[in-house]
């Protein structure tokens, strides 16, 4: 896989999942990557707030392993990595090709308040 292919992929899967969520939490009162932050910084503190509704925003960061796989003949495809991963045999012949990379992100959220 190209190296353009990769973060073109990455992008729009990292950008989907974004809306998902937003959809996913919109009756909770959760506001997911709001679309006005206001940013103030003080001596010992930082503050990052939703605009429009004046709550603090929490910055979720993620760091995701992420391996692209190309086997001959085949279409390549990309996976997350997950956190224990186990050895297995298949029988089939070919050559591959795997490499693993890092992406790291982060995005705004605003929880819910407590009723």
């Amino acid at each position: 896989m190209e190296l353009g292919d990769f973060v073109r992929d990455a992008l729009v899967q990292i950008v989907q999942g974004i809306s998902e969520a937003q959809t996913a939490t919109a009756e909770t009162g959760a506001r997911v990557a709001p679309q006005t932050v206001a940013y103030f910084k003080q001596l010992t503190a930082e503050i990052i707030l939703d605009n429009s509704t004046h709550r603090p925003l929490h910055i979720v960061e993620f760091d995701i392993a992420v391996s692209a796989t190309q086997e001959s003949g085949r279409a390549g495809k990309i996976g997350v990595l997950a956190a224990s991963l186990g050895a297995g045999v298949e029988g089939h012949t070919g050559h591959q090709t795997e490499r693993v990379s890092r992406v790291r992100f982060s995005v705004p959220i605003a929880f819910p308040h407590a009723s």
